[in-house]
């Protein structure tokens, strides 16, 4: 059953390209997230910015 689910959104194009998109745009937001949680931390912490 899972397994045809699968082949089924591997096999549409369309599905593949979204969820590709979807991925990346998590982890850009996750990227940009870590960076603000480190400048965040690193100024409470008083680390001298470059």
């Amino acid at each position: 059953m899972m397994s045809e689910l699968w082949s089924a959104f591997l096999a549409n194009p369309f599905w593949v390209t979204l969820a590709l998109i979807l991925l990346t745009a998590i982890l850009a937001l996750a990227m940009a997230c870590a960076e603000v949680i480190d400048r965040a931390w690193k100024r409470a912490i008083g680390v001298d910015q470059d």
